[in-house]
């Protein structure tokens, strides 16, 4: 069992999403940086689905109630045990009665905590994951504050020590430059548009969640109207509204 000292900004259980609800109106959810959540599920032994803790920019502080192996990826929070740092992107075994604590990001946004076992919530349309607009999934449906009490899944296999490859381990920057494909309605923009998107630089604003991040920057001038005929968004897609 794990107890909530300090929640930090957004801490939540996710796992790897809720598939094939989506016609009701019921987004994916699920872990944000899928390949340091499967990493972190790998390096406890733990199925790559099993539902593990995200922490976003300023992580929490928790008290561990049993002994556990634990392994933290993705995003650096400065994480401690009783006041010592632990590394990322390897298992470690930590005592009852510990307390893990989490700074400010050094480095990306989302850090993974899996506990050997996996977090045990009930699973809610198929997935352990909080899907915070609709309150429910994860811990009854809402991210972790001083009190919670989280509980571990049973897992009596033996514990093995292991580390993610450092050529393996992802590099997370403040400034990406990003590849695109121009889609289905790249005709409804003109020639400048086109080349203030494709040379211009874009900062995620505060508006944003693992929905869709809103940006700011270069004005994306239109033929005409914003206005499209709905269709499928893949993962990656880039809408522009009718502001540019």
């Amino acid at each position: 069992m794990l107890e909530v000292v300090e929640g930090g900004l957004l801490t939540t259980v996710q796992d790897i999403g809720r598939n094939g609800y989506l016609r009701f109106g019921v987004p994916e959810s699920g872990a944000m940086d899928k390949f340091a959540f499967r990493a972190a599920n790998i390096l406890v032994g733990n199925t790559q689905d099993a539902a593990c803790i995200e922490m976003v920019i300023i992580g929490p502080s928790l008290k561990i109630l049993d002994n556990v192996t634990i392994s933290l990826t993705g995003a650096d929070l400065t994480p401690k045990i009783n006041g010592s740092s632990i590394p990322l992107w390897e298992s470690i075994d930590v005592l009852a009665e510990s307390i893990l604590e989490f700074g400010t990001a050094t480095n990306g946004a989302r850090c993974y905590l899996a506990v050997k076992g996996g977090i045990d919530v009930p699973v809610v349309l198929g997935s352990r994951s909080t899907y915070l607009r609709g309150g429910f999934g994860g811990f009854v449906g809402r991210a972790l504050k001083t009190g919670d009490r989280i509980n571990i899944l049973s897992d009596d296999t033996q514990s093995v020590s292991r580390r993610l490859p450092e050529e393996q381990v992802p590099v997370y920057k403040r400034n990406h430059i990003i590849k695109v494909i121009m889609g289905p309605q790249d005709d409804y923009f003109t020639e400048g548009g086109i080349r203030s998107f494709l040379g211009g630089e874009y900062c995620i604003k505060d508006q944003s969640d693992s929905m869709g991040y809103r940006l700011s920057g270069p004005q994306i001038e239109h033929k005409s109207s914003a206005d499209i005929i709905s269709d499928g968004v893949p993962l990656g897609a880039i809408q522009v509204p009718g502001d540019g």
